[in-house]
């Protein structure tokens, strides 16, 4: 089958079968849902090209956000954009690029992150503005300029996916204290020997249920 591509900036797209690093356990019917939600580090994300892989199966969305952001809490990229196909099943590659101006103004530019620093890449789909109905994702990771596809060492510390509003939507809110809880529909994981919180050792993440479908009812009218 052959691979599918957009023409915006910011996104790449997989047919299912082509690159599949996740397998898709799906189950649509008649409502609109985004489904069985992961999210993974591309090969070639560095320091300055937050790339992610997304993987999800979705009907009737219609918008989706994405942005970078560096561990002291600077807003490296951001931009929202139609989604890919409002129905759509496979993989899809969200990039962020450091300073690239779409649509989302920042000033003054930033800088490229030095290697060794720790970034977040967050990605909302549904709708916009986004609602409980939206699915996202998360990606926290240490960085390196080099692309691991080329030697580097980027290095994934955490991933979240779940309903919207149960993932940290930045690097500096990934990596702040958990505050206790008695309940998460959140589905993360953290990389063994990679603390997410730069205050030390974080206690072991409890055992959570599979994320359950999520319903999308776009409602963006722009």
């Amino acid at each position: 089958m052959p691979t599918a591509r957009s023409d915006r900036a910011g996104s790449r797209h997989r047919t299912p079968g082509v690159r599949h690093r996740v397998a898709l356990a799906l189950a649509l019917a008649c409502l609109a849902v985004v489904a069985v939600p992961a999210i993974a580090l591309s090969t070639t994300a560095t320091c300055e090209d937050g790339d992610v892989e997304i993987t999800y199966a979705a009907d009737g969305v219609e918008r989706q956000a994405a942005q970078l952001t560096s561990e002291d809490g600077t807003l490296l990229d951001a931009f929202e954009s139609p989604a890919y196909q409002s129905v759509y099943t496979g993989s899809e590659y969200i990039l962020t690029t450091v300073g690239t101006d779409r649509g989302v103004p920042i000033d003054p530019p930033p800088a490229v992150p030095t290697a060794g620093t720790v970034l977040g890449v967050y990605v909302t789909l549904g709708s916009t503005p986004p609602t409980a109905d939206n699915g996202e994702f998360f990606l926290l990771y240490r960085c390196d300029t080099t692309r691991n596809d080329r030697g580097g060492d980027n290095v994934v510390l955490l991933t979240c996916v779940g309903d919207y509003g149960t993932c940290p939507t930045t690097a500096q809110e990934a990596l702040a204290p958990e505050p206790t809880t008695t309940s998460s529909t959140t589905s993360s994981t953290t990389t063994p020997g990679e603390p997410p919180s730069s205050a030390g050792e974080a206690a072991p993440a409890a055992a959570a249920p599979p994320a359950r479908p999520v319903v999308a009812q776009p409602r963006y009218t722009g």
